[in-house]
């Protein structure tokens, strides 16, 4: 029914039930599972007369496929999209355990259990955000795999500068963030054995429409894509295109140079060097002014007049600007 209605146009119950094939009473339990559990409002003009308050852009391979760069278009194997699934992360995980060909990508309208950083849940509203996973097969060891997701990070903020957006910055060790709001994430699985990697998981969440999580729960502040973009609309599908391409291309030069190659492009979008920050860990929390990272994407913290370096832990700038 909702691609029926993904127009915005008016739409009459009738014609619904002749498209679907099915009673008025169940495009009304329809209409109600799409306003209370999806947040998808659907107008009723009448008892007759439906309407989506806004057009819904659905996420399309062909689209997508039509937006990859050359480099793109001939790695990528697959793109999958779901209406709903658990995570993408979860999904891109066991098509890697069945053996599936690498450079596949995940896509999803709606996640039931998106994961963010520490076992967090990532909020995945239907049909107006960005729930992304590609799966890669790597030859590198556990440890030289450090900063891929300082890499992704920097590959994602270019993804969205290509879009006309310069509003982007990164906080350590992957948000994406503007004016200390954050917009999206990433999320890295990797699997391995004898200390070297076979394959990881790059995990990508962008808040495209900030209305769907306004009653969401979040008690960090957040921003959406659209919000930093006022006036012009982003469209997902060429969003998804932009990830995809920054991603390959960056994911390619991370498995030759390694993080050292993206340590300047990290510098320039860096959200916290120069402020004093509190950097949480599970054994403390850690105060000092951030110094940048390391070649291999470690945190720098000047406390007591010498620099250290972290590799695991959350930033917190709240009160410390």
């Amino acid at each position: 029914m909702l691609r029926l209605l993904s127009d915005s146009r008016v739409h009459t119950v009738p014609g619904l039930c002749v498209a679907l094939r099915v009673s008025p009473d169940r495009i009304g339990d329809l209409v109600s599972t799409a306003n209370n559990e999806l947040g998808i409002p659907i107008q009723r003009l009448s008892d007759a007369r439906l309407r989506l308050r806004e057009a819904i852009e659905w996420l399309e391979e062909r689209a997508i496929r039509d937006g990859l760069s050359s480099l793109a278009a001939r790695e990528i194997s697959k793109i999958c999209v779901f209406h709903e699934v658990g995570s993408t992360n979860d999904v891109a995980m066991e098509a890697a355990r069945a053996g599936a060909p690498s450079a596949m990508v995940f896509l999803a309208e709606r996640q039931r259990n998106g994961h963010g950083r520490r076992g967090r849940n990532w909020v995945s509203p239907f049909a107006c955000n960005l729930y992304l996973s590609i799966y890669f097969r790597i030859r590198s060891s556990l440890e030289e795999m450090g900063g891929l997701s300082l890499c992704a990070g920097v590959a994602v903020a270019h993804a969205i500068q290509s879009l006309g957006c310069e509003k982007v910055a990164l906080k350590w060790p992957n948000d994406l963030v503007w004016d200390g709001r954050k917009f999206g994430g990433i999320l890295i699985d990797l699997s391995g054995r004898d200390r070297r990697a076979s394959w990881a998981v790059v995990g990508v969440g962008i808040n495209l429409v900030g209305k769907a999580l306004g009653k969401s729960g979040l008690t960090q502040p957040w921003t959406s894509l659209q919000d930093l973009m006022v006036g012009t609309r982003v469209s997902r599908n060429a969003l998804t295109s932009a990830v995809i391409n920054s991603l390959v291309l960056a994911i390619n030069e991370f498995g030759r140079y390694g993080f050292e190659f993206f340590s300047e492009q990290w510098e320039r979008l860096d959200s916290c060097c120069g402020h004093l920050v509190t950097l949480q860990t599970p054994k403390e929390d850690v105060r000092g002014y951030c110094r940048g990272v390391s070649s291999t994407g470690a945190l720098l913290l000047e406390r007591n007049g010498r620099i250290e370096s972290f590799f695991g832990g959350e930033i917190s700038l709240r009160g410390d600007r």
